[in-house]
């Protein structure tokens, strides 16, 4: 993309040097480098969460460095991440969440004789 950017910038300052024509050879250059650029700067925003991946990724295989690549984790996806999922299945919500799995916890905890220690852990409590 620098590279687009650099042939624009000199198209433009070559183009206004010769007076900002409006046909020939300067102005193609102008023309062409800067439509270069804009699609280059266009397939850069729709692919930005693809090209930063690629960038972590390549950043962890070249160092070997965990920390700074969860450090660069962090900062790229903390701002739209959630703390919590909200969704598990068709449960929304803490509620619901918490009912969905209440049923399948509760026969697993009880499937076995506590011999007393329930009432003696609610009375810790």
């Amino acid at each position: 993309m620098q590279d687009n950017y650099d042939k624009a910038k000199e198209a433009y300052v070559c183009w206004v040097q010769c007076g900002k024509p409006r046909c020939g050879l300067e102005y193609d250059a102008m023309y062409k480098t800067r439509a270069a650029f804009k699609l280059a700067l266009r397939y850069c925003q729709r692919h930005d969460a693809q090209l930063r991946l690629d960038a972590h990724a390549k950043n962890l295989l070249s160092r070997c460095d965990y920390q700074t690549f969860w450090q660069g984790i962090k900062k790229d996806g903390c701002c739209k991440s959630q703390k919590y999922a909200n969704r598990v299945d068709n449960a929304v919500g803490d509620t619901d969440i918490c009912a969905m799995w209440k049923e399948p916890f509760k026969s697993l905890y009880n499937s076995v004789p506590d011999n007393g220690v329930k009432e003696t852990v609610l009375g810790m409590i």
